[in-house]
């Protein structure tokens, strides 16, 4: 796990431990709770793409992304058409994440991430899965 540390003033402090106890949480749990649905609200209207790091991809997405670059080096592959790839098993492998285009929150990389630090709130034991 990492620790994020940020600075408020001593007013802002003050109030948000006010906050926090109104709210039943211990600060450090409130905090998580306001960054999980900030990222939830903050993107609900405006889409976000990240390219994906090497151990964000699946193995089935290794194995295609693999394959792929097999069947790149034969002979006429520039020419074939999209159908033609996917026939001699060529598979699209998207090397982003995103939170458009999604068809279920679990698809939302920024709702998969809400969730997994709103989840932090209510544990006693944070691990460094994700999510």
């Amino acid at each position: 796990m990492k620790t994020l540390s940020i600075q408020f003033k001593d007013k802002q402090y003050e109030l948000l431990t006010r906050i926090a106890k109104e709210e039943n949480h211990r600060l450090s749990d409130f905090l998580y709770v306001i960054i999980g649905n900030g990222l939830s609200i903050h993107f609900c209207e405006q889409g976000i793409v990240i390219q994906k790091t090497d151990s964000e991809y699946t193995e089935q997405e290794k194995e295609a992304n693999a394959n792929n670059e097999v069947l790149k080096q034969t002979e006429g592959w520039c020419s074939l058409s999209m159908k033609e790839r996917e026939a001699k098993g060529w598979k699209y492998v998207d090397s982003t994440l995103s939170n458009h285009c999604c068809h279920s929150r679990k698809d939302d990389f920024i709702e998969i991430l809400s969730d997994s630090i709103l989840d932090l709130a209510v544990t006693d034991n944070p691990t460094e899965e994700y999510p």
